[in-house]
């Protein structure tokens, strides 16, 4: 559902949102839940962390920010592994 939105917020059409969702269908996401691993959140948390700072682009309200930054609160306490999304915006922006 959340890569549904995300291909909304960046003006995809009907092709492109049913892709999208059979490409993480029938990927291997939804094979790390059967590995019972904590792997499945960090996940979740990455997708919903950029879909967070689409929003923030599109619409330019601080609240998108708030947003992420309790993502990425909640993911560094799951794994530090969202600290290396972080440092791979970080050429973006330099």
């Amino acid at each position: 559902m959340l890569t549904w939105k995300v291909v909304e917020e960046l003006n995809g059409n009907l092709f492109a949102k049913i892709l999208a969702s059979l490409g993480i269908l029938f990927s291997v996401l939804l094979r790390v839940n059967m590995l019972f691993q904590p792997a499945s959140l960090e996940i979740f948390l990455w997708l919903f962390f950029y879909y967070s700072l689409i929003k923030y682009f599109n619409s330019q309200k601080v609240k998108w920010l708030y947003i992420s930054a309790i993502i990425v609160g909640i993911g560094m306490l799951n794994k530090y592994n969202i600290a290396f999304s972080l440092l791979g915006l970080i050429p973006h922006y330099c």
